[in-house]
């Protein structure tokens, strides 16, 4: 009779201290990296950027190099903005996903499943504090292999048109971690035209390099990861665009619940997005804008409120330039100009406003129609006529 023997692995997410590294199996035994015990046959990397959403998928199998069944604890450096979204590990052909726990709760089943040392569970366990990903692997059989699959999800910032993607590769500590064999393979698609900037760490070749599409890899043998793979695409926006995206989890409702539109009507959690692109070169050809501030002074504005209005009154009339015209209104049982007609945003006339609102002084109510009225009425005094 065949017996069955399935994988331990506790993972879980802790904070990034000098003693991590990123993608290593560590045995326990000696708790720092030993290529003599235990070594990257294989790495492949699967990073896919849609729209600066990535995703990273990480293959890697471990040799043992002993006659010992050996216990290792598997780290990984994850990038801050990170969500871990699948981990598994494979016991010949049988693959074991993860499961995330609480740490101290997974500890203990780990204790309990691990005493007769022939059980393998598969348990994720998680901290508060989260920069790295731990995973604690048991057996490695004597001289065979270990296969590790992790897959993480991040949202890429833009800063000035220029999107950057950084993957973990070097060691934090001890010495560098050598691949028999590494695989990378990158690929880039943008609803808006992208060019690449710089790529460093290792020798990518470019498969396809289009407007809204970038593919590269990389095959290497016997390599150093001594350095982390960085890349950096700008994006070729001719012009201003908004996108707008929604998504609601799929709703169950059973024959029953349509007998009762309350229960009918459920609302199931759901998010939206909206991402925004400005063409700084466009700037240049904006038309001057033609504003019309109302500032409330009623009493209903005392404290923080009037505060807050007022640092938002400088903050934009320090934003025009002086091409654009703008006036200021004051208001609460009367409304109170600070010019008959709009002027232009120089320096000066924009202190001279700020200093109009510091003059006066809270009272009365509010008569939001009556300045209402008076800001459409000045709409027809700009210079332009708009």
């Amino acid at each position: 009779m065949k017996n069955l023997c399935l994988s331990v692995f506790i993972c879980g997410l802790f904070f990034l201290s000098a003693n991590s590294q990123s993608g290593v199996l560590i045995p326990t035994a000696t708790n720092k990296p030993d290529e003599k015990i235990l070594a990257l046959q294989r790495m492949d990397v699967d990073i896919l950027i849609n729209n600066q959403h990535a995703s990273v998928k990480i293959l890697q199998i471990f040799d043992n190099k002993t006659a010992q069944t050996l216990e290792g604890k598997y780290l990984f450096a994850l990038p801050q903005t990170s969500s871990i979204f699948d981990f598994a590990t494979w016991e010949n052909d049988l693959r074991l996903p993860g499961v995330m726990m609480e740490k101290r709760r997974a500890n203990q089943i780990y204790a309990q499943l691990t005493a007769p040392k022939n059980i393998d569970p598969a348990i994720l366990q998680q901290d508060e504090e989260t920069s790295a990903f731990s995973a604690k692997v048991f057996p490695i059989t004597p001289y065979g292999t270990k296969r590790l699959e992790l897959e993480y999800t991040e949202d890429l910032p833009i800063e000035n048109l220029i999107s950057r993607f950084n993957f973990p590769l070097k060691a934090s500590f001890g010495e560098m971690q050598r691949a028999s064999e590494l695989n990378i393979h990158l690929r880039v698609v943008s609803d808006f035209p992208i060019s690449p900037i710089e790529t460093k760490g290792y020798d990518l070749q470019v498969l396809r390099n289009e407007p809204n599409e970038y593919e590269a890899v990389c095959k290497a043998v016997n390599v150093e990861l001594n350095e982390d793979l960085s890349f950096a695409y700008k994006m070729n926006s001719t012009e201003n665009s908004l996108s707008f995206t929604t998504y609601r989890a799929p709703e169950t409702i059973s024959a029953y619940d349509l007998r009762d539109p309350k229960l009918a009507n459920q609302k199931a959690d759901g998010f939206f997005e909206t991402r925004a692109i400005f063409n700084q070169q466009n700037l240049q050809t904006t038309q001057p804008k033609r504003v019309v501030l109302l500032l409330d002074t009623s009493l209903s504005m005392f404290g923080d409120k009037l505060l807050r209005a007022v640092e938002a009154t400088d903050f934009f009339l320090h934003n025009l330039n002086e091409a654009d015209e703008f006036n200021l209104i004051l208001f609460n049982d009367e409304t109170i100009l600070f010019q008959e007609k709009p002027i232009s945003a120089t320096t000066e006339n924009v202190e001279n406003a700020l200093q109009f609102v510091k003059n006066e002084a809270l009272g009365g109510g509010t008569n939001l129609k009556q300045a209402l009225q008076t800001a459409i009425n000045q709409t027809k005094l700009f210079s332009n006529g708009e």
